[in-house]
């Protein structure tokens, strides 16, 4: 890290998250979803931790990108599909590659 006094602030998760438009797009999800909380929760979290990522790397700090293997499993209506654009808007508002690939 680079010469940086300790009183140097590094913002707040949920600022960055606001500011990138993360805030709106995890807003649509819950109106888009009623109920699923424990995967409105799963997707705040690793929200976060790409705006956590984001800001270890703005303050100088070495950072890995993280590896997102997602697979949405379920019946048919449940959603799948919902949060996985959600989730494929966050992944391209944090500029991380969101690819597409099928496994049936």
């Amino acid at each position: 890290m680079v010469n940086m006094p300790d009183t140097t602030p590094a913002g707040r998760v949920a600022d960055f998250m606001y500011k990138g438009g993360i805030t709106e797009i995890l807003e649509q999800l819950d109106n888009d979803l009623i109920g699923l909380l424990p995967v409105k929760k799963r997707v705040r979290e690793i929200a976060a931790l790409l705006v956590l990522d984001k800001m270890r790397r703005k303050l100088g700090f070495e950072t890995a990108v993280p590896s997102l293997h997602m697979c949405f499993t379920g019946a048919p209506g449940t959603g799948k599909t919902t949060v996985a654009v959600r989730m494929g808007q966050i992944l391209q508002v944090r500029s991380l590659p969101a690819r597409r690939a099928a496994h049936h």
